[in-house]
């Protein structure tokens, strides 16, 4: 009975799938429920095991110009092969060709097509594997790296490298080629019109490897595994305007590129790009070098790329850096960090269309061209930028800084920590920023003396939504001209805030606009050169903006009539510009009224305006003239006790003489 009894409890627990074994007594309800389980894991088993056998290690070729030789077995490290085209037939995608030093050129390493092959060069001694491609051979591209593979999963993304390699002696080629460029020549994009990316394929995912690399150097290569989702109808088909494009499987975004510790040199006129990259982009410690190019430096069409640690020196180019929208996101970013410009020449140097741009740690330094040319930007940050003895050379109305947004109320631009120490051949009505369709805030900025520069300028037009901030920003005299003033905002609809400033003039010149403006602890001035006498320093043409002014000083520097503040002409029965003082923190006006008659509604009560003549500063002041007198008197004290001093010892040393012994009696 305890036998049976344990059988009973034991069968009565006993799994399903046993069922099956016996004789008799299986249900087809149960047989049906076990066999999609057992296929389950059949096809995991295989798919596993296909992983497993999928697995390759990765595989290093090496090449020797000088002492390697192509044949069968050649590619290991004892026998290395000795040209490029030969040795990339050896590889598949993820393996490394190893270059010993030497000089790499002719027909037998160019051009090297990388297509599904190896994606990485590496110099084995930095700098000592040198790359020649000269056009004699006709060559349109020296090094392409590409790939006509969807991968099945994100760890087989490839990731193209070159490392610590020398390029010189490079004339009529595009140098560096990543990812494949479309048949006809011409980038798929997305339309510029937000509003019209709706008739654009929706869930469409698109998988994308990028290489980040953290301030101090060091890199991951870990890939973000991110899909990107794309708005749009069925099938998928990208509308601009009246061209439908194609969709983007020409391109090899299912990639990302490193380029470090790479030197590019030549002296000669270059009629090629140095590189052109349509995936992610992240460019390391490597340095170009008098170089001379009639097209872009760079050509940039990923989604995401990065600058970090390089030098620009001695190159002249219509633009050093040219990033395009890519095809297959609605976010591309452009990061440079640690980038300097030494003696280059360009029209300008960097110019995107993109979402997101980041400028952090800039030299630009005995250079000509505007910085940087933005269009359709969402989010830009531009951080410590020092500029020295550069122009911006394009004539009035040239920014050296030109940010154009998507929308005013989707852009926002961060200045912050920016010094000019001198502009060369300043021209009257260049200016630091100029901005459309997007917010700004500037903090820590500087622009030393007759740099002739306006701080930031609107194109116009009223765009609405666009706020200014300005926090201990300084332009100091002669920094304005006749011509522009130090603010020139243009906006329908605004906030603007100035703290700790020292600013001239400012200008708010759309006359429908409603907003507010905010003054606290500046100090505003008309500087000497300027003669256009009866205008403001702060000048409202719009009666819809409220002025708060508290703790400021306002102050004409030169011989003209000037006002403090302007303000369009109101009729009885309409609302003026008010203008209202703090009265707990007075404001002063030095030589300067605070506005013309019948323009600005002031609210002046309270000693909350404080008038002063210029010739005030030399008025009877006791405390001052006691310490003048104090000082006066302490050198006259101490001048009379030093003569007495010397007549008394001048007195003591004729006595001693006197009793002197003659010829020792």
């Amino acid at each position: 009975m305890l036998w049976r009894s344990r059988s009973r409890h034991s069968e009565s627990y006993a799994p399903r799938s046993l069922s099956v074994t016996r004789a008799s007594g299986g249900s087809p309800a149960t047989d049906l429920v076990f066999m999609p389980r057992l296929l389950v894991l059949v096809v995991v088993l295989m798919s596993l095991l296909a992983s497993i056998h999928a697995v390759r290690a990765q595989k290093i070729v090496y090449v020797a110009t000088d002492t390697g030789a192509d044949h069968d077995n050649c590619g290991d490290y004892p026998a290395p092969c000795q040209t490029l085209i030969y040795a990339a037939k050896k590889t598949q995608t993820g393996d490394v060709l190893k270059l010993f030093p030497g000089t790499f050129y002719g027909e037998k390493n160019f051009p090297l097509d990388l297509t599904n092959r190896a994606t990485s060069i590496v110099s084995a001694v930095p700098r000592a594997a040198v790359i020649r491609c000269r056009s004699a051979i006709d060559l349109k591209w020296c090094i392409r790296f590409s790939t006509d593979q969807s991968p099945d999963n994100f760890d087989s993304l490839p990731l193209y490298q070159l490392r610590d390699l020398l390029f010189t002696d490079f004339d009529a080629v595009d140098l560096i080629l990543f990812g494949s460029e479309p048949q006809n020549r011409t980038l798929p994009h997305f339309p510029r019109s937000r509003a019209h990316q709706t008739q654009v394929a929706r869930n469409h995912v698109a998988p994308v490897g990028s290489l980040r690399v953290d301030r101090s150097g060091s890199m991951s290569s870990q890939r973000l595994k991110r899909a990107e989702t794309l708005p749009s109808t069925t099938p998928l088909a990208l509308e601009r305007d009246a061209d439908v494009w194609s969709p983007p499987h020409e391109l090899a975004l299912n990639a990302s590129a490193l380029v470090s510790g790479c030197v590019f040199i030549y002296p000669q006129q270059h009629t090629g790009r140095m590189i052109s990259s349509y995936v992610d982009l992240t460019m390391v410690a490597s340095l170009f070098e008098l170089i001379h190019t009639t097209k872009e430096l760079i050509q940039l069409y990923g989604l995401e790329s990065h600058l970090r640690n390089c030098t620009f020196t001695n190159v002249t180019a219509p633009q050093l850096l040219n990033c395009v929208r890519g095809s297959s996101s609605t976010q591309n970013t452009l990061l440079l960090e640690d980038v300097d410009f030494y003696s280059v020449h360009a029209d300008v140097m960097i110019s995107a269309d993109l979402d997101t741009f980041s400028l952090d740690g800039v030299e630009f330094s005995g250079s000509s061209g505007s910085l940087i040319s933005l269009q359709n930007a969402v989010s830009v940050h531009v951080t410590d930028v020092r500029v020295q003895n550069s122009s911006s050379s394009l004539g009035p109305n040239s920014p050296f800084m030109e940010v154009f947004g998507a929308s005013a109320q989707t852009c926002t631009m961060n200045l912050q920590s920016v010094h000019v120490s001198s502009v060369v051949q300043p021209v009257n009505g260049s200016t630091f920023v100029l901005t459309d369709a997007c917010s700004l805030s500037v903090a820590e900025v500087s622009i030393a003396p007759n740099s002739f520069l306006s701080l930031v300028s609107t194109r116009g037009g009223g765009t609405p939504g666009q706020d200014l901030h300005l926090v201990n920003v300084s332009l100091f005299e002669a920094t304005t001209d006749d011509v522009w003033p130090a603010v020139n905002w243009s906006s329908s609809q605004f906030e603007a805030s100035v703290s700790n400033c020292h600013l001239g003039r400012m200008h708010f010149h759309e006359p429908t606009a409603t907003g507010s403006i905010t003054l606290t602890s500046s100090q505003f001035f008309v500087p000497s050169h300027v003669d256009d006498g009866g205008s403001a320093i702060v000048s409202v043409e719009s009666l819809g903006v409220s002025v708060q002014v508290s703790n400021c000083s306002f102050e004409e520097l030169g011989s003209q009539e000037y006002n403090a503040f302007s303000c369009p002409p109101c009729g009885h029965n309409e609302h003026c510009t008010t203008v209202t003082f703090d009265s707990k923190n007075p404001s002063t006006f030095y030589g300067i009224s605070i506005a013309n008659d019948d323009t600005c509604e002031l609210d002046c009560s309270h000693g909350a305006c404080v008038t002063k003549e210029l010739a005030d500063s030399d008025e009877f002041n006791l405390p001052a003239l006691i310490a003048v007198v104090s000082t006066v008197g302490a050198v006259i004290v101490l001048v009379a006790l030093i003569a007495l001093g010397n007549h008394f010892y001048q007195k003591r040393k004729k006595r001693t003489d006197a009793y002197e012994p003659i010829n020792g009696v």
